[in-house]
């Protein structure tokens, strides 16, 4: 696994690209992909290329990469709702994923 403070593939215009990452997705599918939390005010998102996070339940061992973003939070907003939080990023543009 690569944990990177916010250096994957491309950061695009404050977006993250994840689409040379991420095989197979769709939207409907972004959560078996990409797990989000927050850890000491900093947001982490766990990345797993071939979608081994079943239904949003994160598994260590499916991850293969992680994104720590500083001195943010983008889950409490949402309460946790992986769906939501990760169609927020999407339909503001700041993570691409197709």
């Amino acid at each position: 696994m690569i944990r990177s403070p916010i250096s994957i593939h491309r950061i695009t215009a404050d977006a993250i690209d994840l689409r040379d990452l991420l095989i197979d997705e769709t939207d409907a599918t972004l959560t078996d992909y990409l797990y989000v939390e927050v850890q000491a005010g900093n947001t982490i998102i766990h990345v797993s290329s071939n979608g081994g996070f079943d239904n949003g339940i994160y598994n260590s061992a499916m991850e293969d990469q992680s994104i720590e973003l500083t001195g943010v939070d983008l889950v409490t907003a949402f309460g946790g709702d992986q769906s939501a939080i990760i169609q927020d990023l999407v339909s503001r543009g700041k993570l691409l994923t197709e």
